[in-house]
């Protein structure tokens, strides 16, 4: 299912992670976190596909 995300408005999570967090929060206040995944030189974890996946639309939403 596909919305639209224009007046969504980006938020710092402000948790200590391994992982860096934003917040996505919607007009009627629904709160969606983003993960990014962690930097690796040679290899991707595959315990962070998911949040791959996520950073890589996360940005497409930011921009």
């Amino acid at each position: 299912m596909l919305w639209d995300v224009s007046k969504l408005i980006f938020e710092n999570y402000g948790e200590k992670s391994t992982l860096s967090k934003e917040e996505l929060s919607s007009p009627d206040d629904r709160k969606f976190p983003i993960k990014y995944p962690r930097e690796f030189e040679n290899r991707v974890n595959w315990e962070d596909v998911n949040e791959l996946m996520a950073a890589k639309i996360a940005v497409l939403l930011k921009t």
